[in-house]
């Protein structure tokens, strides 16, 4: 007789908390990147300021002229960092760093591993909305809020705990055992009633 697992099995506290860990491991090589490209210019920039608190844009850009470029460079491969983590760790281990001290992976709705391009697409959900943030503001927040908040209510209200990064990659985090099974066989869909 088939018996799924049931959809509360399904990880809920262990992705939150996941997600946490892979944000503390990301703050590491975006700090590196902060302190090597734009550490030197907004230190100017904050100097600049704090002498002349009414300054324009134009005036700080004028007297601190590499400031729009280091900004540009820190945000650029800070998300280029984001991606490649979220892509590599993905594709080499089925999971990220925090995913894999919590016995959580990351598979296809199917069960299989996620290819190269749904990875891609999964991991975008992270890095695109701050990228757009930092082009379009209001657009990029918005999204940006969209991802995370939203997200979090997906995984805790969903009974699939799939997230928007879910939907964009066609995936599913499942915890280690059950690693292989199906979104249809873990929810009990096609379970004639």
């Amino acid at each position: 007789m088939w018996n799924p697992a049931p959809a509360s099995s399904l990880p809920r506290w262990e992705r939150l908390a996941a997600a946490a860990v892979d944000f503390l491991v990301l703050l590491v090589p975006e700090f590196v990147i902060f302190d090597l490209i734009g550490a030197g210019p907004i230190g100017k920039a904050t100097r600049f300021l704090r002498a002349h608190p009414k300054a324009t844009v134009a005036q700080l850009t004028h007297a601190v002229p590499g400031i729009q470029t280091a900004l540009d460079q820190v945000v650029i491969l800070a998300e280029l960092v984001t991606a490649v983590y979220l892509i590599a760790m993905t594709l080499a281990f089925g999971a990220t760093l925090g995913k894999l001290l919590l016995g959580i992976r990351v598979q296809s709705v199917s069960g299989r591993p996620l290819s190269a391009r749904d990875a891609v697409l999964r991991s975008a959900a992270f890095w695109l909305p701050a990228l757009l943030t930092y082009v379009i503001p209001i657009i990029g927040l918005a999204l940006w809020i969209a991802v995370f908040a939203g997200g979090t209510v997906m995984i805790l209200s969903r009974p699939d705990r799939r997230a928007i990064e879910d939907f964009l990659g066609r995936s599913i985090v499942v915890s280690r055992a059950q690693v292989g099974t199906s979104l249809e066989a873990l929810i009990g869909a096609g379970r004639g009633g």
